[in-house]
């Protein structure tokens, strides 16, 4: 018996010895899982990067005016070109991130119903994105570093995105970039010019005098006896600047509007023309119907052609001269394609092409109407 009980010791001694082995190579076992998912995971995280850049580099193709021209064979080709060159300018797995043509989608994004497929009817407003490391991929699968302990070599992750143009224009935050200029337009006839006006330039990188599908506007500060007819249609506004002189009309036409003297204005740097509860909102503007005859030459000679501008549209004017009041309803864009500020005041005009317009003072809102790709906000909506 004293034999046995002394050889207890010893053979507890060999399976804690046994255990103690097992379950360090456990923790080992454990240990390398972890450090094999915590890669996987780093490089799912380089992928989404890849992604959202991607989907965001293709939705900028909706800016071009190809979207109005819709030739939609194009923006769909420069969309999903834009998308793989920039995947390529990410890192994911120690190499460039490759997207497969067959891994981007471009078609209509329902804002109404965002986890909806992209819609391949209607006017392409989105790209959707797959980016992948996974065998069979372009970029391959994820090399495993000590998962290959239990047989496991490799494995694979993906990430996708979707950016879509949203252009239910609601309202427009002025921050101190010079586009806005003091030209206003009946709403009415902008949309009759919008679709039925001359077609007489197009843009590709310089203004050329041929016709491309979309209709040019002139906003000459006039009365339009053309339908649809009636007083002040077009006309100078006063932003924030009184009635005596051209001086500062004409910098507000080379260099744009400020937030001080939109504030000074309108009482607000935010203009909102559609609100939440589903009101619409207008602003008193004083200005004046007629073109001012101070107007020089130099203001024609240092308009670029090329360059997008803002101007705003009206719904009523009243009173009138130098004591008219606009109505501001809302705000559009267009490039300057032409542009004569000489001779008689019938003469006269800035000829504006309507553009795809987005920047970081777009307000956009469910509750607003579509402008149909006038004026949009480009942003991640997966």
């Amino acid at each position: 018996m004293r034999g046995n009980e002394k050889s207890r010791p010893s053979q507890r001694r060999g399976v804690v010895a046994v255990w103690t082995a097992i379950s360090m190579t456990a923790l080992v076992g454990f240990a390398a899982l972890s450090v094999d998912i915590g890669y996987l995971y780093v490089v799912r995280t380089q992928l989404q990067a890849a992604a959202d850049a991607a989907a965001l580099a293709g939705g900028t193709a909706f800016l071009e005016d190809i979207v109005l021209t819709r030739d939609e064979y194009l923006l769909q080709y420069n969309a999903c070109q834009r998308a793989r060159v920039t995947s390529l300018k990410n890192i994911s797995d120690t190499h460039d991130t490759i997207l497969e043509w067959g891994d981007i989608f471009v078609g209509r994004h329902d804002f109404g119903n965002p986890a909806s497929a992209l819609s391949a009817t209607g006017r392409s407003n989105a790209v959707d994105v797959t980016v992948r490391c996974t065998p069979g991929s372009a970029n391959g699968p994820v090399s495993l570093f000590f998962a290959a302990i239990f047989g496991i070599t490799e494995s694979g992750v993906g990430a996708t995105a979707r950016a879509a143009m949203d252009d239910r224009f609601a309202g427009y935050r002025l921050t101190g970039e010079g586009v806005l200029i003091p030209f206003t337009v009946h709403e009415e006839i902008f949309r009759y010019y919008y679709a039925n006006g001359p077609d007489d330039f197009s843009y590709d990188g310089g203004v050329r005098q041929w016709g491309d599908g979309i209709r040019e506007i002139k906003l000459f500060p006039w009365k339009e006896d053309e339908p649809p007819a009636g007083a002040g249609n077009f006309g100078t506004l006063n932003l924030g600047i009184d009635n005596e002189g051209t001086d500062m009309l004409e910098w507000q036409i080379l260099n744009g509007a400020t937030p001080e003297q939109l504030q000074s204005e309108f009482g607000t740097t935010e203009l909102m023309f559609f609100e939440g509860d589903g009101s619409t909102n207008t602003y008193n503007c004083t200005g004046n119907p007629g073109l001012s005859i101070g107007l020089t030459d130099s203001v024609e000679e240092r308009m670029e052609r090329g360059d997008v501008i803002g101007f705003f549209l009206h719904r009523t004017v009243t009173l009138s001269g130098s004591n008219a009041v606009f109505e501001i309803c809302n705000i559009r864009f267009g490039r300057i394609v032409e542009v004569h500020l000489t001779g008689a005041p019938t003469d006269r005009s800035i000829t504006v092409q309507p553009a795809p317009y987005s920047n970081s003072s777009i307000i956009v809102g469910d509750w607003a109407p579509p402008t149909g790709a006038l004026v949009e906000r480009l942003v991640l909506v997966k």
